[in-house]
């Protein structure tokens, strides 16, 4: 086979051509109406797009952070203005990706997929003692990460 399938070029485009020809041939019903080969082209593209977008939205991952722990009220990591900052270490951040700490987004900055920072952490969520979840959200598809812990120590 190979070759260009409608105007994608690529082995794994031709596999699944071919997966979806043999499954077309055995549904009746449905060979009639895809007896079109450009038919066939157009469904199986928008099933490619379908999947690369899908996949492409998978949640984000939170692998590390830090620091993650401080003393109540202590800056950490501190920043040229004074306020405190934290990095992220993740996969599938995106652009829409926010650093949210208990329930409070923090203003967060697009490094990479892998990459995020947020700019500033407000006083009052480490003024006290405690342990606090902080994880990712996705603001466009609403998928959350995983949660990983930052300490206030007394």
């Amino acid at each position: 086979m190979g070759g260009n399938i409608g105007g994608i070029d690529n082995k794994i485009s031709a596999q699944f051509y071919l997966f979806w020809t043999r499954m077309m041939e055995e549904g009746e019903h449905m060979v009639a109406i895809l007896r079109s080969r450009k038919l066939r082209c157009l469904v199986l593209f928008v099933i490619l797009v379908s999947v690369f977008i899908g996949c492409s939205k998978a949640p984000p991952l939170l692998k590390q952070m830090g620091p993650m722990k401080t003393k109540a009220g202590v800056a950490f990591n501190v920043q040229p203005e004074g306020e405190s900052a934290m990095w992220f270490k993740a996969e599938n951040a995106r652009k829409t990706t926010v650093v949210v700490w208990g329930d409070t987004r923090l203003k967060t900055i697009f490094v990479s997929s892998k990459e995020l920072t947020a700019s500033i952490v407000p006083k009052e969520l480490y003024s006290k003692p405690g342990r606090y979840q902080i994880y990712l959200l996705d603001t466009e598809t609403g998928k959350k990460s995983n949660n990983l812990v930052f300490t206030v120590e007394e």
